[in-house]
């Protein structure tokens, strides 16, 4: 239940400010949940928000290429 409301919120916070939140790449941004390891990654189009994926932390790899081909496969292609 705390991890939904967390999860809401955070999405929340994105509807409110979604260029507040860093950019992964030329598309995407993510937000991370403050009490659990996972982020929210989104896309923001004109003034439409689109969640792409909330994914645990631990299993993104740290920064480096196969940790980026692998992310980028879970986001369908979004990191290059």
């Amino acid at each position: 239940m705390r991890f939904k409301l967390e999860a809401r919120t955070a999405i929340r916070r994105i509807g409110d400010n979604a260029l507040m939140f860093p950019a992964i790449d030329e598309r995407a941004r993510r937000a991370l949940l403050s009490s659990f390891p996972y982020s929210v990654y989104f896309t923001v189009e004109a003034k439409e928000v689109a969640i792409l994926a909330v994914l645990i932390n631990t299993d993104i790899p740290a920064p480096g290429r196969r940790g980026r081909d692998r992310m980028a496969k879970s986001l369908g292609g979004v990191c290059r």
